[in-house]
């Protein structure tokens, strides 16, 4: 790795493109977890902004200090040994299944735009994707610096026209979406969720980022970071929530909005969305890889291709059904990890840095 550290901007970069994902940029994980409770999910929403912003900043600079070289290192000073194996599971599970959506939500995209079989796209999704992993850290971040930039302005002028082009008349009806989400019973639920599902896939990226940067510069890329993804998800609640019912009946509810009233701003919009699904698909693989070589003692290349050959025909399955049971199921289990985690924290936040936590009673 080079001796040049990552600057706040690149960081910056790195914790969007750990957090913004298909779900995200295409509006239906905002729809499901926010949009559907109206005032309430506006709330819940305003809540995740701060637990992003100020916490990921946090936890990143953190996790600078402690210069993790993979989650299952993490896991092991956090929970010791034999509870780290259960933890590290359910963090693999976590990545695969992500790694997974993404994938084929790419893969539809790719169909989509291009006019090829479903499997062929989603094989040259995970193709490029396993050019990037097999780089590491330092060509993820490279691909973040790349790539993010052009995903903030995208989505930024797409929401900006919807949202200046519409009426506000209409902006405190009833919300009714799409195959709703049983488990999603209230504001509160989805905001324990939705952190908890996201923060998981986030902090194996986000050690991934903080090898490659220092403290302070890690806590203000995380801030500006969080404070990015604030600014647009507020822009897509905004424009969905204006443009409501028209997606309601839509898996890719912005992407719908634009396909059917300004088709031009479809085409630009389009890369957005798939550099969303493949930086997220990316920092998934990237984990998953270094999991599997760390577990089983595989060379790290094999593990990526064997990666890559489990994940392509499953993704094949399609976007809307995977998402539904893969990220409800893995919010559960993430909430009850990240309370262990933040347990130990408080519990153990003077303690010496020499010593894993697990050592200490």
């Amino acid at each position: 790795m080079r001796d040049k550290k990552a600057g706040v901007l690149s960081v910056s970069f790195g914790f969007v493109g750990a957090f913004v994902g298909a779900g995200f940029i295409s509006g239906q994980e905002l729809v499901q977890f926010f949009i559907r409770f109206g005032v309430g999910g506006w709330w819940a929403w305003l809540a995740t902004v701060v637990i992003i912003s100020l916490g990921g900043g946090w936890l990143l600079g953190w996790i600078v200090e402690r210069k993790y070289e993979s989650f299952k290192e993490m896991s092991e000073d956090f929970f010791g040994l034999k509870w780290s194996k259960v933890v590290s599971a359910v963090i693999g599970g976590y990545l695969a299944g992500g790694l997974m959506i993404m994938l084929s939500g790419a893969g539809n995209l790719v169909e989509e735009l291009l006019g090829v079989e479903m499997f062929w796209a989603v094989l040259l999704v995970a193709g490029l994707m396993l050019l990037v992993i097999l780089g590491g850290g330092e060509r993820m971040m490279t691909v973040n610096r790349l790539l993010v930039p052009v995903l903030i302005i995208s989505t930024l002028v797409a929401t900006v026209r919807l949202c200046w082009s519409r009426s506000w008349g209409g902006i405190g009806e009833e919300i009714v979406i799409k195959n709703p989400s049983p488990m999603l019973i209230n504001p509160l639920v989805s905001f324990l969720l939705y952190i908890g599902y996201n923060a998981l896939g986030a902090i194996v990226a986000l050690i991934n980022i903080a090898r490659q940067t220092k403290k302070g510069v890690g806590v203000a890329g995380g801030v500006l970071g969080g404070l990015i993804i604030s600014i647009l998800g507020s822009l897509l609640m905004l424009a969905l929530w204006l443009t409501y019912p028209i997606w309601n009946q839509a898996d890719l509810p912005i992407m719908w909005v634009l396909r059917e009233n300004w088709r031009w701003f479809y085409y630009l919009f389009a890369p957005s969305v798939l550099v969303a699904m493949f930086g997220v698909a990316t920092a998934y693989a990237l984990g998953m890889s270094k999991y599997l070589n760390c577990q089983f003692k595989l060379p790290f290349r094999l593990c990526c291709f064997l990666l890559v050959l489990v994940s392509v025909p499953i993704a094949t399955l399609g976007f809307s059904r995977l998402l539904g049971i893969i990220y409800p199921f893995f919010g559960m289990m993430a909430v009850g990890i990240l309370v262990m985690m933040i347990t130990k924290l408080l519990i153990n936040k003077n303690r010496n840095y020499d010593k894993p936590f697990n050592s200490i009673n």
